[in-house]
């Protein structure tokens, strides 16, 4: 228990140490200055905001859904912007768009599309969902001439299978932590792409 004890204080230590508010801060200027802009078509970023804007976001799960509505309605809320509408989708498991995201993206003023990769089987059409779906709405944005930000989140491949994005930034993150919002406030103007 001795060696068990002593492991649980140093546990302790750490977490305390990291989670120290100037810690947290370091990393999410960290994070901001990590996003890079790979694509930008026309100078499409940063998305314009104002009263009665609407935005999908599409990730492929929740817990990266989440951080990018919170992050989106914090900007919204500081800039004092009323009657934005934000419909989020995680497309978990989905190939393709459904019939509700078709809609959501046909009354959109902007969409934000989180890819995710952490192999070639992931990044390639065919083999996985997460390319299949993302290849899908690319496509269809681009079809109705919608403006769409791809925010590859973990790693920066996925260009190389949708490089008719529109625009396409990386964010090098997962779900918990500084890199998805970071990537959001870089759409939306908050802050600007530095990553090279």
């Amino acid at each position: 228990t001795g060696i068990t004890t002593n492991l649980d204080n140093k546990l302790q230590q750490t977490r305390e140490v990291v989670g120290r508010s100037s810690n947290l801060l370091a990393g999410q200027q960290l994070a901001e200055r990590a996003v890079t802009l790979l694509k930008n078509d026309n100078n499409l970023l940063p998305f314009e905001l104002w009263d009665q804007s609407r935005i999908v976001i599409l990730a492929p799960w929740e817990e990266y859904l989440d951080p990018m509505v919170q992050t989106l309605q914090e900007i919204v809320n500081t800039r004092a912007i009323s009657g934005v509408d934000i419909k989020a989708f995680a497309y978990t498991e989905m190939k393709a768009l459904t019939a509700e995201q078709r809609a959501a993206i046909d009354a959109a003023d902007y969409v934000v599309l989180g890819s995710y990769s952490s192999n070639m089987t992931t990044r390639s059409p065919g083999q996985h969902w997460i390319p299949d779906f993302v290849l899908d709405v690319v496509n269809y944005t681009n079809l109705i001439n919608r403006p769409t930000a791809v925010m590859a989140i973990r790693n920066p491949y996925d260009i190389m299978y949708i490089p008719e994005a529109q625009a396409y930034l990386c964010v090098y993150g997962r779900a918990a932590g500084p890199n998805v919002p970071a990537g959001i406030k870089t759409v939306f103007g908050e802050t600007n792409p530095q990553g090279k």
